[in-house]
């Protein structure tokens, strides 16, 4: 049987989050999540299992997403986990230095279909060959 595909959505928007997790999981993702990048290192820090890939929201209260990368580069055991940023600054300038430590990015409000190719970059293949591209 085929290792799950892992991955942590944080974004303070509940109603988002639980949307986008009864979609994912749908999708055949094994999905937590966490209302800002605190919480999320918090949880990044105390798993074992990390997940694949990491979906970021930017502007959270408490640490927002710029600070959330900024401390997951510090970590080891966190920094080769690829980012996917969604927001709805992106389609203004995806490409601006703000964006420079991530790997991805979509445009809210998300499209399911554009969200989930995006994620099987990340999270197709053998867990050894997930991990090996970190």
């Amino acid at each position: 049987m085929p290792e799950p595909r892992r991955l942590l959505l944080i974004d303070d928007d509940e109603d988002l989050r639980d949307s986008m997790t009864e979609a994912l999981q749908g999708a055949g993702f094994v999905v937590s999540s966490a209302a800002n990048g605190r919480d999320a290192l918090d949880q990044l820090t105390a798993e074992k299992d990390l997940p694949d890939v990491i979906l970021l929201d930017l502007l959270m209260p408490v640490m927002n997403g710029w600070q959330f990368c900024d401390e997951r580069k510090r970590n080891p055991k966190l920094a080769d986990i690829p980012v996917i940023v969604m927001s709805a600054a992106v389609s203004k300038d995806p490409w601006s230095p703000y964006y420079l430590d991530v790997d991805d990015f979509v445009a809210k409000p998300v499209e399911l279909d554009d969200l989930v190719g995006k994620l099987a970059t990340f999270t197709n293949g053998p867990v050894e060959a997930r991990r090996a591209r970190r």
